[in-house]
C-alpha cells in the first residue's frame, strides 16, 4: 500500500481520496482532447506553469526532445504545431497555472531549450481554497500525485518546474509497450502510468534500467497475459503495430 498524505490546512485523506476519484473516472472520466482551440491559446514563461503529477518517463521525454529539434527547422509548420499542441492548463490559487495533461511534451520544450511556452487555459479554479482547489483536480481526474517510484506524495510535494519532474522507468517502459503495440491508446485519464504500476510489480527495476528492450519485450508479454485484464487498452493478444 503506498504511503498517505494530507494536505495542510485540511482533514482530506489525499491518498485515499484521490485512489477513489481515479477508480470513478477510468469508468466514466475521459483525457482532454489534444487539439488546443487557437482563440484560447497564450504564451507564457515556463516558470508560470506547475506539474500536476511527479514523474514522467524520461525516454519518452528524449523522444519528444528530438521531434522538437526537428520540428523547429521549419519555423512556420513548428508555430502551428506549438499551437495544436498547446498544453491545457487549471489556474489555480495565487494564479498558477496547473498543467493536466502533456507533461512529456512540456518537458520535451524545456529540454529542447525554447524560449517559453503555449498554453491552453481550460478551467479557473483560482477562486477556489487550497483544499478545494486540489480536491476538484482530483475530481476531474486532473491530478496524479505520485512520484517517480510510484509512491504516492500528496499535491503539495509536487515539483513546481517542469524540469523537477522525476524519472519513472516504468512510465517509459509503459510508453515503449504501448508504440509497440502491446495495448491499444485509450483516452482513460493516466492509462500509462496504470500499465507503468502493472509492470513495476512484475518487472525488476535493474533490467528496466541496464536492458530497456528486454524489458520491453517481457512487458509486451505480460501485457497480452490474463493478468493484465482490465487496465485500459488492453487487447489480450499482441499484435504488432504496423
Amino acid at each position: 500500500m503506498r504511503g498517505s498524505g494530507q494536505l495542510s490546512g485540511g482533514s482530506i485523506d489525499r491518498r485515499a481520496f484521490f485512489l477513489g476519484a481515479v477508480g470513478t473516472c477510468c469508468g466514466g472520466m475521459t483525457a482532454l482532447a489534444r487539439t488546443a482551440d487557437p482563440a484560447k491559446v497564450t504564451v507564457v514563461s515556463f516558470g508560470l506553469v506547475r506539474p500536476s503529477q511527479g514523474a514522467v518517463g524520461m525516454r519518452e521525454v528524449a523522444r519528444k526532445t528530438d521531434e522538437v529539434h526537428d520540428r523547429a527547422r521549419k519555423p512556420e509548420k513548428f508555430a502551428r504545431f506549438l499551437i495544436k499542441e498547446a498544453l491545457p492548463v487549471v489556474k489555480g490559487p495565487g494564479g498558477g497555472l496547473h498543467l493536466i495533461d502533456h507533461h512529456h511534451l512540456g518537458r520535451a520544450l524545456w529540454d529542447a531549450k525554447q524560449p517559453d511556452v503555449h498554453v491552453e487555459l481550460v478551467a479557473d479554479l483560482s477562486g477556489l481554497p487550497p483544499v478545494a482547489f486540489w480536491a476538484e483536480m482530483d475530481k476531474r481526474a486532473w491530478l496524479y500525485a505520485y512520484d517517480a517510484e510510484g509512491q504516492f506524495i500528496g499535491p503539495e510535494k509536487l515539483p513546481r518546474h517542469l524540469k523537477d519532474l522525476g524519472d519513472d522507468l516504468y512510465r517509459s517502459l509503459a510508453g515503449a509497450v504501448r508504440d509497440a503495440g502491446g495495448y491499444g491508446k485509450t483516452e482513460t485519464p493516466f492509462a500509462e502510468f496504470k500499465w507503468a504500476e502493472f509492470f513495476r510489480t512484475r518487472i525488476s527495476r535493474s533490467l528496466v534500467a541496464k536492458d530497456p528492450d528486454s524489458a520491453a519485450s517481457q512487458a509486451i508479454r505480460l501485457a497480452a497475459s490474463p493478468e493484465a485484464a482490465g487496465l485500459p487498452g488492453y487487447k489480450g493478444t499482441f499484435k504488432k503495430a504496423a
